[in-house]
């Protein structure tokens, strides 16, 4: 069995390809990391590019945007820097466990939403929005923050919520910050507001 940790970050890409979400589109993955999960989408997407800061370990064959940026994760300037500097247009925009990273979260949905008409947005669940033991994390978001940011730039279509057990399920409650291996995580897919 895959360890737990990566099992669960990988059933988020499984997810939004199961749903057919991302079906013949073109699609970013803003975060995308080693991009494995920017491979796994390309095998389904017309086409599939990544999207991060980090790119010593890239594998041969996988088209990556560069971010300009010296900053560790996905934060403002990357993603204002992509939207501003280029004029790259995709279907949807994927930002898988990228949200709690970004310092400051209204401007990367306004940003996501000048390139994506869709986009699939995960983050780990909090009761309130604060900081947590996760020093990586700028925060972590309760639903209704979460919700009242992606709903300035994009109406929420479906919003889910992945277990530890990884059953995904259309209510989640708070148990825990991302160090618990109790934790939840809010999924939305959403379609940009016109």
């Amino acid at each position: 069995m895959l360890n737990y940790p990566w099992s669960r970050h990988f059933q988020r890409y499984e997810y939004v390809m199961q749903k057919g979400y991302i079906t013949n589109k073109t699609v970013l993955d803003i975060g995308c990391g080693t991009s494995y999960g920017t491979i796994a989408m390309s095998s389904i997407a017309k086409l599939a590019e990544g999207l991060d800061p980090e790119f010593e370990h890239m594998p041969p064959g996988v088209l990556l945007i560069p971010a300009k940026s010296k900053s560790v994760g996905v934060h403002k300037t990357t993603l204002e820097m992509l939207a501003l500097n280029t004029k790259l247009k995709y279907d949807v925009c994927v930002a898988i466990e990228v949200f709690e990273h970004i310092m400051y979260p209204f401007n990367f949905i306004k940003d996501m939403a000048s390139m994506g008409d869709y986009a699939f947005i995960t983050t780990p669940l909090s009761n309130v929005t604060k900081n947590t033991r996760n020093k990586e994390h700028i925060a972590e978001y309760s639903s209704a923050d979460f919700k009242t940011i992606i709903s300035t730039r994009y109406r929420i279509l479906k919003m889910v919520y992945q277990y530890p057990d990884l059953s995904i399920k259309n209510h989640g409650a708070y148990c825990g910050d991302s160090f618990d291996p109790r934790h939840r995580v809010q999924m939305a897919w959403c379609k940009r507001k016109k």
